[in-house]
């Protein structure tokens, strides 16, 4: 469903940035971000909002449908982070493709800044630092933060303490699993920011993610 303003690659003869933005049951920080694009200092921009199987967020969509151009595809079902990518890519119509998800914004002049190098530097893709903040809202990104770290926390310190107070033949296989545990404890926080790609430019149309 294609919503919004008509955006052309021709404005101000610019290309035409598409913007990717999958969701999934996150309706208040979606309108943060979608905000952010909104005010970007670049245009023209369009917007594909790729629906991963959460709850409807139609009443989001028509709040910033005036103020950017919006594409927005519901999918009944949750099909993952990556192929909610890969479908917004093949809907965009822009030359440069660039990703935001749900929970994060860009900067103002974000997107100019991009464009800018890529096409004074001749290079295919941007990236950039970005400044990671914990949200203090019930239910935001901060409560899974601390959930996931006070669980991980008490299953490797009751097996730590187990693997000392038990005899060793009896529980022998301890000391690895608890490697495990805390290994998996690290890859998890770090997938929660786990794209840094921001901006690529796509002559062909056939880019995946």
């Amino acid at each position: 469903m294609h919503t919004g303003r008509p955006s052309t690659s021709g404005t101000q003869g610019r290309r035409l940035v598409s913007v990717i933005v999958p969701t999934r049951n996150r309706p208040e920080t979606l309108g943060e971000a979608l905000q952010s694009i909104a005010a970007q200092t670049y245009s023209p921009i369009e917007v594909v909002v790729v629906n991963d199987g959460g709850r409807d967020v139609q009443d989001v969509i028509s709040r910033y449908s005036s103020k950017c151009s919006l594409n927005y595809i519901p999918l009944e079902n949750n099909k993952g982070r990556s192929a909610a990518r890969n479908i917004a890519i093949r809907a965009a119509r822009g030359h440069y493709v660039a990703y935001l998800d749900d929970d994060d914004l860009f900067f103002p002049d974000h997107l100019e800044t991009l464009v800018y190098c890529l096409e004074s530097g001749g290079g295919k893709v941007a990236y950039t630092d970005a400044f990671r903040a914990r949200q203090q809202r019930p239910g935001g990104v901060l409560r899974d933060l601390v959930a996931l770290s006070t669980q991980a926390s008490i299953k490797i310190a009751l097996l730590y303490c187990l693997n000392v107070l038990l005899p060793r033949r009896v529980v022998g296989w301890l000391p690895e699993v608890t490697k495990r545990l805390a290994a998996r404890r690290q890859q998890e926080f770090l997938t929660l920011n786990e794209c840094s790609l921001d901006l690529f430019s796509r002559a062909d149309g056939n880019t995946s993610w």
